[in-house]
């Protein structure tokens, strides 16, 4: 019997589905420019988890900055977006109690062509930290700038560093980069 491929977003959904089952319902989802990119991952938070997300994407990610349902209004590139904008001018946000980062969240509009019918409403948030290394950080969020701070969703946009470097010791340490751990008896073995 031939296995079903699946790809990495299918994958995801299904052990969200799994979690949200088992009663794991996490305050946000965050993933990064691969899951944040996908249409069909970033809609299935949304409609059928009613949830909300803060997912890194690309800055070839276009977006409007004002309701496209005027059809003359053309999307940008986030990229295009940003070099208009002062980074190190605008505000800096405290996201966890000592780390601090240059932050701009406006309200933007993205669409897919294929799939949406109408434009879906997004908080592009855009940090870069202080310290002189720091990249800079490009994310859209179906939270609304009434419902977070500024602050936090920088802290959101962020806290996913943190797993991915215990996913890169543990990667290191056990060869876990090796394997596809989705249960608890992987994790164990």
């Amino acid at each position: 019997q031939k296995k079903e491929e699946k790809t990495k977003v299918d994958l995801a959904m299904e052990m969200i589905r799994e979690d949200r089952k088992n009663g794991i319902l996490p305050q946000w989802y965050g993933g990064d420019a691969l899951y944040g990119r996908a249409w069909k991952m970033t809609t299935f938070i949304e409609e059928e988890c009613r949830a909300c997300f803060v997912m890194d994407t690309t800055k070839d990610q276009l977006i409007y900055l004002n309701d496209p349902s005027d059809k003359r209004r053309k999307p940008v590139t986030i990229e295009h977006y940003y070099k208009q904008i002062a980074l190190t001018k605008q505000k800096i946000v405290r996201y966890q109690s000592n780390k601090k980062a240059y932050a701009h969240i406006v309200p933007v509009y993205t669409k897919d062509t294929k799939q949406d019918k109408q434009p879906r409403a997004r908080l592009l948030i855009i940090s870069k930290g202080l310290s002189k290394g720091s990249k800079v950080k490009f994310s859209l969020s179906n939270f609304t700038l009434k419902e977070k701070t500024a602050g936090q969703l920088v802290y959101m946009q962020r806290a996913r560093f943190n797993v991915e470097q215990y996913f890169r010791e543990a990667n290191q340490t056990a060869g876990m980069g090796d394997y596809q751990v989705r249960g608890y008896q992987a994790w164990h073995h």
